[in-house]
């Protein structure tokens, strides 16, 4: 079920992407290179990543992981609410 969510993320970004150029976005497909990214960006800003790679610095050793087995999504929630307040600020204020 997380693969089938995952796959139905990058199609709706994807869609949104050839969207978002509008009149031209008539000629673009999947293979275009700013489908795929947006796509993939859409994913992973949306659809929490959970590797040890995209894992906060304390929790990547054997002892962090079983001290915050299942906090993961609750540290990525609060990621993503910051960075999207410092998006906003960013944009608004400068």
């Amino acid at each position: 079920s997380e693969q089938i969510a995952r796959i139905n993320a990058f199609i709706s970004f994807a869609i949104k992407a050839v969207d978002m150029q509008g009149n031209s976005g008539i000629r673009t497909n999947l293979a275009d290179p700013f489908v795929m990214d947006f796509a993939l960006k859409g994913i992973e800003a949306t659809q929490f990543l959970y590797n040890n790679a995209n894992r906060p610095a304390f929790m990547t050793p054997s002892l962090g992981k079983m001290f915050t087995r299942f906090k993961l999504f609750a540290f990525e929630s609060v990621r993503y609410v910051y960075y999207g307040i410092s998006w906003c600020i960013y944009v608004f204020y400068i």
